[in-house]
Order: structure tokens, then C-alpha cells, then sequence
């Protein structure tokens, strides 16, 4: 029985794994290169993990995939600290749902919870002087891949993980 168990465990903690460095070298490639569209692996992560295996989970997928990359590519810690913690407040959210044990869809629930998100980003990135139509485009953008990437991903993430 333990041993099942832990094979839980070391799976979750497998893909968490390799999607945490996957995170972090997307984050760190569009900020180094200043490319024009986020891939928005850390918003779908982070709603993921935090609904399915806990907010610490998101915690660490917000800090490694964001933050850290961030900061290693010289990005403005202003916005950094803001929209880490949309993304961690949206962590907590999601591991929050998941415990009312609601039998909703994760997709679903990754379809609304990244539109509030997105809805966060646009007001708060604006208000930090972050022009109205690049933060529309970009986070608009990332809500859509969000979408797309819990209706292809999600399923096989949580066969993965063993859940």
C-alpha cells in the first residue's frame, strides 16, 4: 500500500518536475528575447497544479516558472511582484475549488478561473502604466492558449499524475 503511494507521489512529482523547468524556459526565452507572445505555460500551470494537487504546487510553479525566470532575464520587478501574486492568489482559488469537491470538469474549471485571471492581469498591468492594447493583446492571447491547453493537455496531465 505504501508503495502505491509513493508511486503516486513520484509521478506527480515527476511531470510537476519537467513542467516546472518547461515553465521556466519558456518564460526565460520570450523575456530574453522579448518575444511578443507568452506561450502562457505559467498561468495554465499554476491553475492546473493548484487544483489538482495544491496551492504549495502552484506556489512553486509561480516562483520557478516566473519569477526566477523573470528575474534571471532582468525583467521589471514591479511587474513581476504584481502578477505573481494574481498568479498565486489564482493558485490558491483553484486548490480552494478543487476541496469543495464541486464534480466539475478541470477543464471547465481552468476556462473560468483563467478568465478571471486574464481579467486581472489586463486591469492590473494597465493601472502599471503597461499600454491598453499590448496587455489586451498579450494576456488575451495567453487566455486563449490557456484554453487550448486544457482541452488538449489536461486530460493526459491528470492520467499522468496518476488522478
Amino acid at each position: 500500500m505504501l508503495f502505491l503511494l509513493l508511486g503516486f507521489k513520484f509521478r506527480a512529482i515527476a511531470v510537476f518536475t519537467i513542467c516546472a523547468i518547461l515553465t521556466f524556459f519558456s518564460t526565460y526565452f520570450v523575456e530574453i528575447t522579448r518575444a511578443p507572445l507568452d506561450f502562457g505555460l505559467v498561468g495554465f500551470f499554476s491553475l492546473f497544479f493548484g487544483y489538482t494537487l495544491g496551492a504549495n504546487y502552484s506556489i512553486i510553479i509561480v516562483l520557478v516558472g516566473l519569477v526566477l525566470a523573470e528575474f534571471m532575464a532582468g525583467e521589471e520587478i514591479q511587474e513581476i511582484f504584481a502578477t505573481t501574486l494574481i498568479y498565486i492568489g489564482m493558485g490558491f482559488l483553484a486548490s480552494f475549488i478543487s476541496h469543495l469537491k464541486l464534480n466539475i470538469d478541470i477543464i471547465y474549471i481552468g476556462i473560468l478561473l483563467g478568465g478571471i485571471q486574464c481579467f486581472l492581469m489586463i486591469t492590473v498591468r494597465k493601472a502599471l502604466g503597461t499600454p491598453f492594447f499590448e496587455t489586451l493583446l498579450e494576456d488575451s492571447m495567453e487566455y486563449i492558449l490557456s484554453i487550448l491547453y486544457f482541452f488538449s493537455f489536461s486530460k493526459m496531465l491528470l492520467m499522468l499524475i496518476g488522478m
